[in-house]
């Protein structure tokens, strides 16, 4: 059983095998048993420790070997991206409904992990003006009510949306 110890944008930093050492001034965990294989790959020098670094968008401990990147890059990945208006279905779907005579954002995503993420409400076109933060989770269906935009706004569509992007396929509508 390993444990390392990582700073808060995801670099390793320290690794042990003493099941009670803890790094001063890091996150100290112990690795699952699936992850044991890239230490031991570390241990017998085959491998880097700057080639394995923890996904902090992560609920739970997950470690990325960056030797085995996929032949496909989506570059746009983590970046602030617009989300357009869809009639479709979408990974990340966002519906603007009326409850009880106030507007309110309904968020469903599905992704293959348990991550939060962030839709920001914006001016149109205008991504520096936020009206409101929604703070989601994936798999999960979350309704929150806007109160930092004007009804009629929404309604004319005279906002953008933006978030950083984890999903193929995202897209709103209003209700």
């Amino acid at each position: 059983m390993y444990r390392i110890g990582y700073d808060d944008v995801g670099n390793i930093i320290g690794l042990t095998q003493n099941k009670t050492h803890n790094f001063s001034g890091l996150t100290t965990v112990g690795v699952p048993e699936e992850y044991n294989y890239l230490f031991d790959l570390v241990t017998a020098t085959s491998l880097s420790m700057t080639d394995i670094k923890v996904d902090m968008e992560c609920k739970t401990l997950k470690l990325i070997n960056l030797t085995d990147t996929p032949e496909v890059i989506d570059v746009t990945l983590g970046k602030i991206t617009e989300i357009l208006a869809s009639k479709n279905v979408c990974d990340l779907d966002i519906t603007f409904k009326t409850v009880n005579s106030k507007p309110h954002i309904l968020v469903k995503s599905t992704h293959d992990e348990e991550r939060t993420f962030e839709i920001y409400i914006t001016k149109r076109m205008n991504v520096n003006y936020l009206y409101q933060t929604i703070i989601c989770e994936t798999n999960k269906v979350t309704t929150v009510e806007i109160d930092q935009l004007d009804y009629r706004d929404i309604f004319s569509s005279n906002f953008s949306l933006y978030y950083r992007k984890q999903f193929n396929k995202a897209g709103y509508r209003i209700e």
